[in-house]
């Protein structure tokens, strides 16, 4: 009877436990939570197990969280887009290298790239091993094989750049893939796309009055297709010859937001206003204005570059400019007192003067978010008789460069071009005109979805931002991002959705230091670069790092399912000690 009723009053106790739900409270340390990041370019098996090594002694989450107490980093790149946090610890877990692999370290692409220029891609590989190897580079452009280069490597664990060159033929987007091959070994393969458009540049040639020098650059661009110039020469008060539909006058600050690039001749002639409305198009639009000054003083010279003091150099001989596309002269030129600290030449003497403060006979200097180009050799256009490739191919080339550096109104950012079925890629929308955008994603076919996009911080200025995101259709192929203004403008930007079989390799990005960006994250944010086949000491390396809080925890015993084993005990011991006597 005695132990019967031991077994029933701890059967009631434990019941009468559960009922209350007693807490149990101490002193002791947080669980920590470790965020591990893998780039798009390592193998996704390596993040599992850096997880599951961590899983025992921290909360480990695949995705980046706020305030973690630590981030693992596997591979030897940083996720795209992701940068340390200032006060964050990171740790590196650097691949096996296998002694016969090959990898493509970098695969160097322009963003973005017009109708017949050229190309230049840079493939940076690494040949594991020693002795000499020869490394084979090729280029696929949309699956055609555009160039091969090969490279003799030696040495230990050797590397190698191969320069290949291609010459796009359409607008779009094209799919750009570079092999890197040793015989006898793993082929490797990194893929890049790169927007090809066939944009024509909007200029606007504004002259106060007729000069010479505006005329004959202004020509130079009338024969390029490239560019459609909107012509206004102030011929007198009351009189001008214009093209197409220019503004009246330069002082209209919103009829320049159309433009790309405004020239404008005999600047010395223009006054204040004429300098506010172009300061706004340059901080605020973003464009690019080109002064061609026939003399020093005025007010819109001093405005823009923020020199007050100028002075002119008059030449007995004409001397020579040169520049990468051929060479021109002058003997007459304008200099400021002072250079702006950050002008740059896109000119220069083709003979260094000895002992002379360094000049450029044209040069360019940021304003704001614009660029501004200034002529300081005024007499330049004559001689365009003698050397007329070299004049203007010079202004040409300096105007498709600072033209094509305008923003759109409507500019359509999309940092990933080249997309696997399924994977989210971020949108970012600057707006430079009046208007709510909305955007819509348009295939192939025609059939058009609605994309929604929420407000952001604007970059600067009258432009407007906004960002979204999108997920990448099932169905591969080319498709366009349009967005569109209440008030008619658009613009848009192209990308490519990529079988998983045929992407290979996710674009990979420079590596500046020898071991990998994410190694030079981890020394320079207290952490270290854990070997993969050393990953059973990671979780004590970054013990030793992070530092634990302690704080008071509570522990609720009856919540666990265990209670239920001496409550069955407890309660069955006793009914079959009744039922072995006898008793109900």
């Amino acid at each position: 009877m005695t132990i019967e009723r031991g077994l029933r009053a701890a059967a009631l106790l434990i019941a009468v436990l559960a009922f209350i739900d007693p807490t149990l409270s101490g002193a002791g340390p947080d669980r920590q939570t470790v965020v591990v990041l893998a780039t798009p370019a390592d193998d996704p098996g390596l993040a599992t197990q850096v997880a599951t090594a961590l899983d025992t002694s921290f909360d480990v989450s695949l995705t980046d969280v706020p305030s973690p107490a630590a981030y693992v980093l596997t591979g030897a790149d940083l996720p795209e887009g992701w940068r340390p946090p200032p006060d964050s610890v990171v740790f590196a877990v650097a691949p096996e290298v296998s002694q016969t692999d090959v990898r493509i370290l970098r695969l160097s692409t322009p963003k973005e790239l017009t109708v017949d220029s050229v190309a230049r891609i840079e493939v940076d590989a690494l040949v594991a091993g020693t002795g000499d190897r020869d490394l084979t580079v090729t280029l696929d452009v949309d699956g055609a094989r555009v160039q091969e280069a090969t490279r003799v490597v030696a040495g230990q664990d050797s590397r190698a750049t191969a320069a290949l060159l291609f010459v796009p033929s359409r607008p779009g987007v094209v799919h750009v893939r570079a092999e890197a091959a040793v015989p006898g070994r793993r082929t490797a393969v990194a893929d890049a796309a790169i927007t090809v458009t066939a944009r024509v540049w909007r200029v606007l040639s504004f002259d106060s009055r007729p000069t010479y020098s505006a005329t004959f650059v202004r020509r130079a661009l009338e024969a390029d297709p490239r560019f459609a110039v909107t012509t206004r020469i102030a011929t007198s008060r009351v009189s001008a010859i214009q093209t197409r539909t220019p503004p009246f006058s330069l002082s209209e600050a919103r009829a320049l937001d159309e433009f790309d690039l405004v020239i404008v001749g005999a600047a010395e002639a223009l006054g204040s206003a004429e300098a506010a409305a172009l300061e706004r198009y340059l901080r605020d639009r973003h464009g690019a204005v080109v002064l061609l000054p026939e003399g020093p003083g005025g007010t819109l010279l001093p405005a823009l570059t923020g020199q007050g003091g100028w002075m002119q150099d008059r030449r007995a001989d004409p001397v020579s400019v040169t520049h990468g596309a051929g060479t021109w002269s002058a003997g007459e030129f304008i200099w400021p007192a002072t250079w702006p600290p950050l002008a740059r030449p896109l000119a220069t003497f083709a003979d260094r003067e000895e002992g002379a403060v360094s000049r450029h006979p044209v040069w360019q200097a940021p304003v704001g978010g614009g660029r501004l180009v200034v002529s300081s050799a005024i007499d330049g256009w004559r001689s365009r008789a003698g050397q007329s490739l070299g004049f203007s191919a010079f202004w040409r080339s300096v105007a498709a460069a600072t033209a094509n550096a305008t923003p759109p109104l409507v500019a359509v950012d999309l940092p990933r071009r080249l997309l696997m079925p399924g994977q989210p890629a971020d949108v970012d929308v600057q707006v430079f005109s009046d208007g709510v955008p909305a955007a819509r994603l348009r295939d192939t076919g025609g059939i058009a979805s609605p994309v929604r996009l929420w407000p952001s911080d604007a970059p600067s200025g009258d432009a407007t931002g906004w960002t979204g995101g999108i997920r990448a259709p099932d169905v591969p192929g080319r498709y366009r991002l349009e967005v569109t203004t209440d008030t008619g403008v658009s613009g848009g930007a192209e990308f490519m959705v990529v079988d998983p079989d045929a992407f290979g390799a996710a674009p990979l990005r420079l590596a500046s230091v020898p071991n990998g960006l994410s190694a030079a994250a981890a020394v320079a944010h207290r952490g270290a670069v854990v070997p993969q086949a050393r990953l059973d000491t990671l979780p004590a390396r970054i013990a030793e790092v992070v530092t634990p809080a302690v704080s008071r925890q509570s522990w609720y015993p009856m919540r666990s399912i265990w209670w239920l084993v001496p409550f069955t005990l407890c309660a069955s011991g006793e009914w079959w000690l009744r039922r072995r006597r006898g008793e109900r």
